[in-house]
């Protein structure tokens, strides 16, 4: 059975670096793997991303030798446990404001005893390159439960939230933080020392229930110090924002 290799590094202690998938395009997946990103967060919540789409990207992903993730809609037991069987390695749940709410993505999340995952299906043991009697018992330590910390009360509830068994891991949502928060749009080298104090906040929630901290970042600066504040799952760029910038440079080379 495949093993998850980014779960991996981190209990090593590592760090991995991966970026976002908001483009229905397999070959934009591909090209995110070929720059070196270890991991893609395939967008379903925001991204305009739907039905046979996610199949052939997390295929892509893979294929190209990075690990697929997926991101979805809501907080429903549907969504939830459609994206696993689908076969990617992890699944980011938005919009997480309590313990109940953690515990509900649990239960979709894991197969029993620790949650209500439903057995079946054939998709995510063949992306796993294995059986369900094989990857069925190991489903629960190889496929990571990220919840999304991204409003004022996700925030305060984020120690209750880490401690939720089945929780892997604490992914801040920079922009919707900032929102709540009153900083929008985000700027971080004006942001406020609160702002960067809740940032800081997650990873050592997360460290001190053993488990990690995610975020996305779209600034070196913002991506360096949160390196540096102890998140270890830390998403750079988007397919959508490369191609913008890359096209606005590429257009301003041609002076006419």
């Amino acid at each position: 059975m495949r093993e998850n290799a980014i779960l991996q590094k981190m209990r090593a202690g590592g760090t991995s670096v991966g970026s976002w998938v908001g483009l229905d395009s397999s070959l934009s997946a591909e090209i995110l793997a070929m720059a070196g990103f270890e991991w893609l967060m395939i967008d379903g919540e925001h991204g305009p991303i739907t039905g046979d789409s996610v199949i052939h990207l997390i295929t892509a992903t893979r294929a190209a030798g990075a690990a697929p993730f997926f991101r979805v809609i809501w907080n429903e037991p549907a969504l939830i446990q459609q994206a696993l069987d689908f076969g990617v390695h992890g699944i980011l749940v938005p919009m997480v404001n309590s313990v109940e709410d953690a515990r509900a993505a649990a239960a979709d999340a894991k197969y029993p005893p620790l949650g209500r995952r439903s057995r079946g299906g054939n998709r995510a043991p063949v992306a796993f390159g294995t059986d369900m009697g094989t990857y069925g018992p190991r489903a629960n330590d190889e496929t990571m439960l990220m919840v999304q910390i991204e409003t004022v009360e996700g925030l305060e509830a984020a120690d209750g939230i880490a401690s939720v068994d089945g929780v892997d891991l604490l992914f801040t949502g920079p922009g919707d933080l900032a929102l709540a928060m009153g900083e929008w749009p985000l700027n971080w080298a004006k942001a406020s020392q609160r702002y960067k104090e809740a940032l800081a906040s997650i990873p050592r929630i997360a460290k001190k229930h053993g488990k990690f901290a995610g975020v996305l970042a779209y600034e070196p600066a913002f991506a360096k110090d949160c390196l540096n504040f102890g998140y270890q799952f830390v998403g750079y760029h988007a397919d959508t924002a490369l191609l913008l910038k890359a096209a606005r440079a590429a257009r301003a080379e041609v002076d006419a």
